[in-house]
């Protein structure tokens, strides 16, 4: 079972090794990309993320939401997910984004 871990100033790692989002040639398309939305407690955060996955969903190649918002940071550095939107990171818009394939 694969681990990720992350530690200030030390970065991401997998299995304990340094990982790292490699650039692609050029962009990759919205319809290329992968979308993890996050899953907020607050109600009204909740509804903003649905705005975002009623206007990006149908033109991306998937939309994902996980509970966990280190396991999305771990996935937008290997790649498996092109950006990461969350509506409420303690108070805070976010969108990580990635241009790993």
């Amino acid at each position: 079972m694969p681990l990720n871990s992350k530690r200030r100033g030390r970065g991401a790692c997998l299995n304990g090794e340094p990982i790292h989002a490699t650039a692609s040639e050029g962009s990759l398309t919205l319809q290329e990309s992968m979308l993890c939305l996050g899953n907020p407690p607050d109600p009204g955060a909740f509804q903003k993320n649905l705005k975002v996955l009623a206007e990006l969903g149908p033109r991306v190649r998937g939309v994902r939401i996980l509970s966990s918002a280190a396991l999305v940071y771990s996935w937008v550095a290997l790649g498996r997910i092109t950006a990461y939107v969350a509506s409420d990171i303690n108070g805070n818009a976010a969108m990580y984004a990635s241009r790993s394939k």
